[in-house]
């Protein structure tokens, strides 16, 4: 659980890159479902708190696109409902989801390693910046999941798998997984998560 003022830290202060791993219902009447981020209302969804784990922590390499409004990354895509559906029902719904390299938009993850290599210092602020997420979001014995072997690398090599323990499964965008079924059952086996 975590408590309204962590709550609102949290996303006065990542909410632009980060979200959490909760979806409206199937059945709610927006029409991209996705996207409908009135569950995000601590107001009208006076569940929300207790839904949240800051001890699991999901982490995708950087946005693909501009995020637009807050907790909206992760939520916004086909793609997206692949991470919903291998995670409903399980110990990860509820997950906190942010991005290891913030404001730097770009869909081709080569492209990104590439300007990484090339710009050091920009990993090394988003590393600090991420372990101070991990401190401000409280969680305890934190388990990290790591979208694809970049985001996956990038931890490694900067001593979070030895903090932490870090497991990666295959990043939801990748083309092998189209078939969203696929995607659900891989990931639910590396997860040891009963299929």
């Amino acid at each position: 659980m975590v408590t309204r003022e962590k709550y609102e830290i949290i996303k006065e202060k990542y909410g632009v890159h980060s979200s959490w791993a909760i979806w409206a219902d199937e059945d709610s009447s927006s029409i991209n479902k996705m996207s409908d981020l009135n569950i995000f209302d601590i107001e009208s969804n006076k569940d929300l708190l207790n839904l949240l784990n800051p001890n699991i922590v999901f982490v995708g390499l950087n946005i693909s696109g501009k995020t637009p409004t807050t907790f909206s990354n992760f939520h916004n895509s086909y793609n997206d409902s692949k991470i919903r559906d291998a995670f409903k029902n399980t110990r990860f719904y509820g997950g906190y989801m942010t991005d290891i390299i913030k404001r730097y938009a770009e869909s081709d993850s080569m492209k990104m390693i590439s300007h990484l290599k090339n710009q050091e210092a920009l990993e090394e602020e988003n590393i600090k910046t991420f372990q101070n997420e991990l401190n401000e979001l409280g969680g305890e014995n934190i388990e990290i999941v790591a979208f694809g072997n970049s985001t996956y690398e990038i931890l490694h090599r900067n001593g979070f798998t030895e903090k932490y323990k870090v497991m990666r499964v295959p990043h939801y965008s990748a083309r092998a997984f189209n078939n969203k079924e696929m995607y659900i059952n891989v990931v639910k086996k590396i997860l040891n998560i009963e299929i």
